[in-house]
């Protein structure tokens, strides 16, 4: 196969660059959004198919618990994917999982900016062949009076491009459905609903109940547009500013071998050689995207009085074109931590074939008969920026930092 995308291998030379790199504020390379306004709202939720009211509909948000719209959890990744894609030039790079706490609730009209570090390196051997990196960044987004609103920990997975084709550990068909399965998954589609104002009392619910599953597919082009309408979450310029971005960046583009133009290397997304390159054997969605859908299915469970406290997950397999994926749960754990009352969920997405893509568990602050939304008493806390790297370890960061992400 031709090289598509460029080739290196990792040398104990990238990866003490790397380690130089450590606890230093860093700029990630797009902010798609930096607040929290209706129509970016608007549109991530359109990204991901998410038409729950509390995020979408301005009339119903006047008469919410807060008298005002929400963003939903995920929309902290159209601000930063929680992982920067930096250095090892020639080194391909896999987001493959995040864990996050949310401190408050996203409310609408927000200004959103986040401080983002390299905390940890570790190597580990990898299955796709060739030596392989694990970058641990620390996010902690606040809004716009330095209060914290939540905190992620993502990882990307760093590895040898042409190693990982070389082994083609992987291989994949595209699935192809029949009218009759079709109808069964739009069926699916019509039964989904958001619980909405209607609250799910923590009194009510006991372990081994299940969340109501939702399904996001079969994949396809548009999907992937319409999710990069609203989260964006790679540089991705066009005409001057894609040639100005591929002069300080010459190893994040390739040249479209049917017409010469600048492509970004996240077409693997949808460009079936550069994802082959990359040793995959299909273009696949993005690991966020799918985290998104998950976090979908879990608010619209828990109805629009609960708080989403944690949720972790792992990108574990790939999820090609032509996949569907089903996200279910069930409670594993009901209790009571600091007087709120909690479920914890085992939440994932499986495809067609009953492959887990993306495990993961979540920890859901429910309402209790006679007491206050927990949104609303979350939405009282007032954690500083300063205070909270300061909690970390990191209170160096905030006067480092190069300004605002």
């Amino acid at each position: 196969m031709t090289d598509l995308l460029k080739q290196a291998r990792i040398t104990d030379e990238m990866i003490e660059d790397m380690r130089a790199r450590m606890h230093i504020p860093l700029r990630p390379r797009i902010v798609w959004n930096s607040s929290s306004c209706y129509d970016s709202v608007n549109h991530f939720c359109q990204g991901i198919g998410d038409d729950n009211p509390i995020f979408v509909n301005r009339e119903y948000g006047k008469t919410a618990a807060l008298g005002v719209n929400l963003a939903p959890p995920s929309f902290l990744y159209s601000i930063c994917m929680s992982v920067v894609q930096m250095g090892f030039p020639g080194i391909h790079g896999f987001h493959s999982g995040t864990d996050w706490r949310w401190f408050r609730p996203i409310l609408q009209g927000e200004e959103l900016k986040v401080l983002i570090w390299l905390d940890s390196i570790e190597e580990r051997p990898s299955r796709m062949g060739g030596r392989s990196i694990v970058l641990y960044f620390s996010n902690v987004f606040s809004n716009g009076n330095d209060d914290v609103v939540a905190y992620a920990r993502g990882r990307t997975v760093r590895m040898e491009r042409g190693a990982a084709r070389e082994r083609k550990t992987l291989t994949v068909e595209p699935h192809n459905w029949d009218p009759e399965a079709i109808a069964n998954i739009e069926s699916a589609y019509a039964s989904e609903k958001a619980r909405g104002a209607e609250p799910r009392y923590w009194e009510d619910v006991e372990v081994g109940d299940a969340i109501a599953p939702i399904v996001k597919g079969p994949l396809c082009m548009s999907d992937m547009i319409s999710f990069y309408a609203g989260a964006m979450v790679a540089p991705t310029p066009a005409h001057r500013l894609a040639y100005k971005d591929y002069v300080r960046h010459p190893l994040w583009y390739f040249r479209n071998k049917e017409n010469g133009g600048l492509e970004p290397i996240i077409r693997v997304h949808e460009n079936i050689e550069a994802a082959r390159n990359a040793g995959v054997p299909a273009p696949y969605d993005v690991g966020v995207q799918r985290h998104a859908w998950l976090i979908h299915a879990i608010t619209d469970w828990m109805g629009d009085d609960a708080f989403l406290d944690t949720n972790s997950v792992q990108f574990r397999a790939f999820n090609y074109y032509g996949d569907l994926q089903r996200f279910t749960g069930a409670v594993t754990r009901k209790f009571v931590e600091n007087g709120d009352h909690k479920v914890e969920l085992e939440v994932r997405g499986t495809n067609q074939n009953g492959v887990v893509t993306i495990p993961g568990n979540a920890v859901v602050v429910l309402p209790t008969r006679g007491g206050v939304a927990p949104v609303k008493r979350f939405n009282e806390v007032r954690i500083k920026l300063a205070d909270h790297l300061a909690s970390l370890g990191a209170s160096e960061l905030l006067r480092a930092q190069p300004g605002r992400a």
